[in-house]
């Protein structure tokens, strides 16, 4: 669990629809049988380890870098129909929708850029919004935060997603649904953190 991420398999995901596919079947099983892959538990956590760490998205050269729109809408449709093919298309329309979670930001800081918010519209996939959208949530990682914080991490993610929800509206209404509901999430877990807050206090003043 400590090794160096795989940068250039990570690049190769991003290249090649068919690579991909080939990762993804070895630890992820067909919708059309419950038979588990036949792989050895080494490959298949490798494997598994492999998508979790892919943040590079097709069309660009690392996490965060311009993307090629041409080149992503290729990939995307390349990928589609061999997923179908082995009945893997639900689980791995939401790993790639995890992967452009990690797309970079305008040049304005509205995020996602122009090209992964125009894919999310065009695309029209509830798979790859609902990976999209849990990677959003999963990639904040381990929190910190004093005794007496409360949500205030959390209601700044909210409006932080909110202030781009409301910008985008009106041009890409589907991204925007995705990021109204992770400020409703991060709004609610602040709500949350404030009530712990208030009951650990409380103890501690008894």
């Amino acid at each position: 669990g400590h090794e160096p991420r795989g940068l250039v398999l990570e690049r190769k995901l991003a290249r090649d629809p068919a690579f991909f596919v080939e990762i993804l079947s070895l630890c992820f099983r067909s919708r059309d049988t419950d038979e588990v892959p036949d792989v050895p538990q080494p490959v298949a956590t490798n494997a598994y380890r492999l998508l979790r760490s892919w943040h590079t998205i097709p069309g660009s050269t690392g996490p965060r870098h311009p993307i090629d729109a041409q080149a992503l809408d290729e990939w995307y449709a390349t990928a589609k129909p061999l997923l179908n093919h082995v009945g893997r298309l639900d689980i791995g329309e939401q790993v790639f929708g995890q992967t452009l979670a990690h797309g970079p930001a305008d040049d304005d800081g509205l995020w996602p850029d122009q090209v992964v918010r125009g894919f999310i519209e065009t695309a029209r996939s509830e798979q790859v919004e609902t990976g999209f959208r849990t990677e959003c949530f999963n990639k904040r990682g381990v929190v910190s935060r004093s005794l007496d914080d409360g949500g205030k991490q959390e209601y700044a993610l909210a409006d932080q997603y909110a202030g781009w929800a409301k910008r985008m509206a009106v041009t890409a209404p589907r991204t925007a649904v995705i990021l109204r509901t992770l400020a409703e999430g991060y709004r609610m877990d602040g709500l949350r953190e404030d009530e712990e807050t208030r009951r650990r206090l409380g103890g501690f003043d008894n």
